[in-house]
């Protein structure tokens, strides 16, 4: 495994309830999709940091933009089907507290999910 796919399994292990280590996933979600973009882009982000999400009009903004194009989306995605009532995925804690941080904006992640799906 490189140094890069390492990276992007942190994200997972750190902020996704979904994830199973050891469970050889194909598809991930977008917010795990867009973080890696603009890592291989040439962004510094840390994705070792526990980010919190951020608070309800950024996350709502962030699943605007994220959600709807969504590879789990809506058929397996809990945050949705369950109208936020149950945990988003990982990329999405992610997304919102490099968010939160003002390591990126939701702008940024716009502009990703536009370019990639």
């Amino acid at each position: 495994m490189s140094d890069d796919e390492r990276r992007m399994r942190e994200l997972c292990l750190n902020h996704c309830v979904y994830y199973k280590p050891g469970k050889d996933e194909e598809l991930a979600c977008l917010g795990f999709l867009v973080i890696k973009e603009m890592i291989e882009e040439g962004r510094s982000l840390d994705l070792a940091e526990r980010w919190q999400p951020a608070g309800a009009e950024v996350e709502r903004m962030l699943a605007k933009e994220l959600c709807p194009r969504c590879p789990f989306n809506p058929d397996d995605c809990d945050y949705i089907l369950k109208e936020g009532d149950a945990a988003p995925c990982g990329g999405f804690v992610a997304l919102s507290g490099l968010i939160q941080a003002r390591c990126i904006t939701v702008r940024d992640a716009g502009d990703v999910i536009e370019r990639i799906c």
